[in-house]
């Protein structure tokens, strides 16, 4: 049900917004989280991928929403046994969040944390 509601929203994000808008990528990465939960994984990670090359796109590389959808292309990463791919996503999120709101931000101690 929470699938079908996050795949309305996204059609309905692109009939209002076009393809290339910030509701486009919030409803992908809605998509992708649910997939994700449903054990969708490699379903989950065309999603998240297009939501993270859409925040790219809309906002450049460095900016947290970026960091956090390479969290999640993490977390697919990690229930798929790929570890080593997973780790490189994490630490590249790391690396966009200390740029962004520095060192000694809660975000980052997160961060590292999940590594």
């Amino acid at each position: 049900e929470a699938l079908k509601m996050h795949k309305q929203a996204l059609r309905i994000a692109r009939r209002v917004h076009g393809n290339r808008s910030k509701a486009v990528a919030i409803a992908l990465n809605g998509v992708g989280g649910c997939m994700f939960e449903q054990g969708l994984n490699e379903r989950a990670m065309e999603k998240y991928e297009e939501s993270y090359e859409l925040y790219r796109a809309l906002f450049g590389m460095d900016h947290e929403v970026v960091a956090g959808v390479l969290g999640d292309m993490a977390n697919v990463q990690d229930a798929q046994g790929k570890a080593a791919e997973a780790l490189v996503l994490r630490e590249k999120a790391l690396g966009i969040k200390r740029r962004t709101v520095g060192d000694d931000h809660e975000d980052v101690a997160i961060s590292l944390l999940n590594l």
